[in-house]
């Protein structure tokens, strides 16, 4: 995209991590923002401290899981703004550390509903807005090595994660000839300081809310991946992976494949 300036940039799981560095990445821009979260009060404190820098902000409650609160939110943004440009269907869970043996149906239908359902909820909102646009962009948070290949004791994450991907280049490959105006980028970060393991404690009927305490405590810095995927967006880049080295995993799995090789 040219112009960041004034544009109106939607983003979901918005309240934290990588969510909220990207919402205070656009403000630092000009752009009005609307914000997107399952936890109403981190959303609104968020939301508080970026008005109070200057920003026009939106911010709504929001579950991706449901098609409705997407249509709402997609619906709500016009009445506020009038348009939107910049789409980041980023919200996400995991149940890291489990055995597919110990997770449940309901566990997968949660983290398949949040991570696949949630972007294509997303889509299914604002496309029809962004394809209005003069030129917009679609950025959607897919994963680096969950993306790449089948994680240990991630599976739900790791299958999710490389749904969501497929889904993004599917995208970037049917907008080229419906809509070239629209950019894409799938972005894929590695191990990035964010609360995504406290993803649980935030699962509906969790019994305590997540805290900034669970936050991880090794890994890049959230604003830093921000300030990648804002390049990505400028420059319409497809790929925007924080950790290049994850490509070598890729790689690896295509060599596997080829020699008829168990996976390394």
């Amino acid at each position: 995209m040219r112009q960041l300036a004034e544009r109106v940039a939607v983003i979901t799981g918005a309240a934290h991590g990588i969510g909220l560095a990207l919402a205070e990445a656009f403000a630092a821009e000009g752009c009005r923002l609307v914000l997107a979260d399952l936890e109403a009060h981190p959303l609104e404190a968020a939301a508080g401290r970026l008005r109070a820098a200057g920003a026009q902000v939106l911010a709504m409650p929001t579950d991706v899981t449901r098609e409705g609160d997407l249509q709402a939110l997609s619906a709500i943004t016009i009445d506020t703004f009038g348009a939107a440009h910049i789409l980041c269907a980023n919200a996400g869970v995991t149940l890291a550390g489990r055995p597919i043996s110990a997770l449940a149906a309901a566990d997968w239908r949660w983290i398949l509903d949040v991570n696949v359902m949630g972007a294509v909820h997303a889509l299914n909102a604002f496309l029809p807005i962004l394809k209005a646009q003069d030129e917009a962009h679609v950025m959607v948070t897919a994963s680096g090595v969950g993306s790449f290949t089948g994680s240990a004791f991630n599976a739900p994450y790791s299958a999710s994660k490389a749904a969501v991907l497929s889904l993004t280049e599917s995208l970037y490959r049917e907008l080229r000839t419906e809509a070239p105006h629209v950019g894409v980028t799938a972005l894929c970060p590695g191990a990035v300081a964010t609360t995504l393991r406290a993803s649980e404690r935030r699962r509906p009927g969790a019994a305590r809310p997540a805290d900034a305490a669970t936050a991880r405590e090794h890994g890049l810095r959230a604003s830093a991946v921000a300030d990648m995927a804002l390049a990505a967006i400028r420059e319409t880049r497809f790929w925007a992976i924080t950790h290049p080295e994850d490509g070598d995993i890729l790689e690896q799995r295509g060599r596997d494949a080829r020699a008829g090789r168990d996976p390394s």
